[in-house]
């Protein structure tokens, strides 16, 4: 916008107002008065000749509140077609804080003030600026130091995963901010904590879009259009930068049209998750997504053996057992076991899929491990044998009051648990701690502020 108003405040002195729209030459004047400061700002217009201008009474000249509504209805009036600027020089001081506060409300407004020269402007250093010798200066916002204060507390909140707390505070951050790239930070990383909030809750999509997808169109390809951001995540937070970028390559391989072909992947970020709820002190929370780790490792190999309805997985992420493939794919000698097994409708051939257990699937997998003639039978028993080696150990941490018991387990507990889980997915995935590194989420810890 080409065009700028100015908002002043009258009170008793008329010589600032006069200098301020001389030198200025706004293109409308909004005079903030009292019934008393009326015939100054008639004076003031004929004094410097404006001929676009507008009144503003107030109610009470010694209310801040009354001052503060009235600043912010002469902005909203304005905000759509002029570049704004608010003059506090004279005035009551409830008038001089009312159209102060409304400007730092207000995104778009410029805050001014004739002030002194320099030291010898003033009477005795005291009292009035001497005439022709005052000196506009602009007032830096307030709420930034809060602000940045904000960003500080919200950085603290995402590398301790609290996104609900770390969003709250970059939205109040950007709501405080004039300097357009402390507000642009605000907003990527509003974005960022919404991304991640949306990703630890076991969510492959935002707002429609894939979480892949999302982070590079969203966030990953704004920070590289911006030179602001491309600046300060390369320079000030390389490491927070870098593991964005390695996320996003697993989040490619995990996120794809066929959920069959990739749930690989869904067992390190499953096992993250568990370790940021350790981090947390959320032992319960973490403890039952590592019984659901140990369910997932069986239902993974299952899938390798290709005995797992794969439309049921791509469509609603589900397992169930196709009866018909698994018939095919073991030996008779095996297949005459798996009634030993007490699969439910196994002898009822009007189902075709059914539901497995944990416990069942390990069950399945040691009939596999027999079978020589698939590549893959070597590790498939090894993966058995340790898992009924552990199983007692991890069914011991089964008292949790979030699996089966009413009692909650402590760090030293989980821990254990934990690493038997990861251990016992190493039978399945050699590498498996290089896809958990990859999906790690990314911290500000360590990195510079600004």
């Amino acid at each position: 916008m080409s065009k700028t108003a100015l908002i002043i405040t009258i009170g008793l002195a008329t010589e600032p107002s006069i200098k301020r729209i001389n030198k200025l030459k706004p293109d409308l004047v909004y005079f903030i008065h009292s019934i008393k400061s009326k015939e100054n700002t008639l004076f003031i217009i004929e004094e410097t000749k404006i001929k676009n201008y507008k009144f503003k009474l107030l109610d009470d000249h010694e209310s801040v509140d009354d001052a503060f509504i009235k600043s912010l209805e002469c902005i909203n009036e304005l905000k759509s077609e002029y570049n704004i600027v608010g003059d506090f020089t004279v005035g009551t001081k409830p008038m001089v804080a009312g159209l102060v506060m409304a400007c730092y409300a207000y995104e778009g407004c410029d805050c001014v003030y004739l002030g002194e020269s320099d030291e010898d402007s003033r009477h005795n250093k005291m009292g009035p600026v001497k005439s022709g010798q005052e000196k506009t200066k602009n007032q830096e916002n307030p709420f930034e130091n809060y602000a940045i204060n904000e960003i500080k507390s919200g950085r603290e909140f995402f590398d301790k995963y609290q996104f609900i707390a770390a969003k709250e505070n970059f939205t109040n951050a950007k709501l405080k901010l004039k300097d357009s790239s402390l507000k642009e930070k605000s907003k990527i990383f509003i974005k960022i904590v919404n991304f991640y909030d949306y990703w630890d809750k076991f969510n492959d999509s935002l707002d429609d879009i894939k979480l892949n997808e999302y982070l590079k169109e969203m966030i990953l390809d704004e920070i590289n259009s911006k030179d602001v951001l491309k600046e300060y995540f390369e320079n000030k937070i390389p490491d927070f930068f870098k593991q964005m970028k390695n996320n996003k390559k697993f989040l490619d391989k995990k996120i794809s049209e066929n959920t069959s072909e990739s749930i690989d992947y869904y067992l390190p970020d499953l096992l993250n998750n568990a370790e940021r709820r350790i981090s947390e002190g959320k032992y319960d929370d973490a403890v039952a997504r590592l019984y659901r780790a140990m369910e997932l490792i069986s239902q993974i190999r299952l899938n390798h053996y290709n005995v797992i309805d794969k439309s049921e997985i791509n469509k609603k992420k589900t397992f169930l057992l196709d009866k018909q493939k698994l018939k095919k794919r073991l030996s008779k000698p095996n297949l005459a076991e798996v009634d030993e097994i007490g699969i439910k409708d196994w002898r009822n051939d009007n189902i075709k899929f059914v539901k497995l257990d944990s416990s069942k699937n390990y069950k399945l997998l040691k009939l596999f491990g027999k079978e020589t003639k698939y590549e893959i039978s070597k590790s498939t028993d090894k993966l058995v044998k340790n898992y009924f080696k552990i199983n007692p150990q991890v069914q011991k941490r089964n008292k949790s009051i979030l699996a089966h018991g009413l009692r909650p387990l402590n760090k030293v507990e989980t821990l254990q648990l934990f690493k038997l889980v990861l251990n016992h997915s190493k039978k399945l995935c050699e590498n498996i701690e290089i896809e958990m590194e990859k999906s790690k989420f990314p911290q500000f810890k360590g990195d510079m502020l600004w």
